[in-house]
């Protein structure tokens, strides 16, 4: 078997932070790393991000059963809370307070 030696590309420090916009289209343009050194030494790697998933599309049926089981968890939640649908009167409920409180 034999081995294969990959040539990575190193970039000093100042080089990298005078054309880091450059050298970002590079590494996405080629999908190469590049490695960027300091007084010599690698210090860290620039790499290709991940391809983005395709985003999924979802069918008419699927988009009203969606809907519909939002809409039926709504109700549910409802019948479970109705106090909390009730108006509040902020005012109201502050001269409550602060008459039990002796404000």
């Amino acid at each position: 078997m034999a081995i294969r030696t990959v040539r990575v590309r190193q970039v000093g420090i100042v080089e990298a932070k005078a054309n880091f916009s450059a050298l970002l289209s590079e590494v996405e343009s080629k999908g190469e790393s590049v490695v960027i050194t300091r007084h010599g030494r690698p210090v860290a790697t620039l790499t290709p991000g991940l391809p983005t998933p395709a985003r999924r599309r979802w069918s008419e049926e699927e988009w009203t059963r969606i809907v519909a089981e939002h809409r039926r968890a709504q109700d549910e939640w409802a019948k479970r809370h109705p106090q909390l649908l009730e108006p509040f009167d902020l005012r109201a409920e502050r001269d409550a307070i602060e008459s039990s409180l002796n404000l």
